[in-house]
Parts: structure tokens; sequence; C-alpha cells
């Protein structure tokens, strides 16, 4: 079995994946734009394929963390009901640590880790890292699709 690179966290096991994401991220070069957003300000990713924009938009930034949702349309396929327009994950990025997590899913801000996840009340065993793993598999399709951020406009620019 090839184990990550990141995967020898000095933590919990589980964690590598939050430092894994931040290291992704870091390959999208988003940092250096997102650090110049304007609060609430978004910043598009665009691919030179057909695929659909992901749209980055700051919520809040701190000295050491940044929130951000993260929303990536889907396509869908002809004759099929359309359930999800879009994947939108709400996100913490701890610029210290190094680690991304996401906060919240979809809307939905109740995301139990595996020793709080109660499959009576439709939980998923350990839901904090699926949606973990999701993002990461969001984060790998922009790479592999070389998504690269839009140049910022003035509105969306932080004045100084």
């Amino acid at each position: 079995m090839i184990s990550s690179p990141l995967s020898n966290s000095q933590h919990h096991p589980s964690l590598w994946i939050y430092e894994e994401n931040y290291h992704l991220f870091q390959e999208l070069q988003l940092w250096s734009r997102i650090d110049r957003l304007a609060p609430e300000a978004s910043l598009d990713l665009v691919s030179a394929s057909a695929a659909p924009i992901i749209t980055l938009q700051l919520l809040e930034r701190h000295k050491y963390m940044t929130l951000l949702c993260w929303r990536l349309p889907l396509l869908q396929a002809q004759n099929l009901p359309e359930v999800v327009q879009q994947v939108e994950f709400q996100l913490r990025c701890y610029h210290d640590a190094e680690v991304v997590e996401v906060i919240a899913y979809q809307g939905e801000r109740r995301i139990p880790p595996r020793y709080l996840s109660n499959p009576l009340r439709g939980e998923q065993l350990d839901g904090k890292l699926r949606v973990n793993q999701l993002l990461q598999l969001c984060i790998h399709f922009a790479l592999d699709h070389h998504y690269r951020p839009e140049p910022l406009t003035e509105a969306a620019l932080e004045r100084e």
C-alpha cells in the first residue's frame, strides 16, 4: 500500500487529510490571491476545458485563520432530476498549523467526527473524515483539469 507523503502526521492518524488539503490548496496557487481579497469577495478558478467555474468566497480573515466557501457547480446529465446543483463546502484554513478543515457541507454545519457519529440519527460513520476526503477529491479535480485563479477585479481587492 502506498501511503501519502503527508500521512505521517505527528498527531492523530486521520489528521493527515487536513494537512494534505492545505498543501493541495498551495498547489492551486490560491493563498496570495486570497490574502488580497476584500471580505465577502469571490475568486473564480477557471480551466481551459469546458469544466464549470469553481468559486471561492472569502467569509472571514484573521491573522492565523481564513474562512472560505468553496462552490463547484455540477454538470447535470440530461433527463435526470436536478437533485444537487453544486457542491459547497465551508472551509476553515489555519495558516500557522497549515491545515484546511471542512466545517460545513451543503449548508449542514453539524458534521460529527467518528466518536460522535450516531447511525440511528442517519449520520455517516466518521462523516467529518468523509467530507474532508470529498474536498480532497474536488481539489484533485481542479488540479487535474489545470484550474487557475482568474485575475482579481478592482471590486474584489481589499482597500488598504
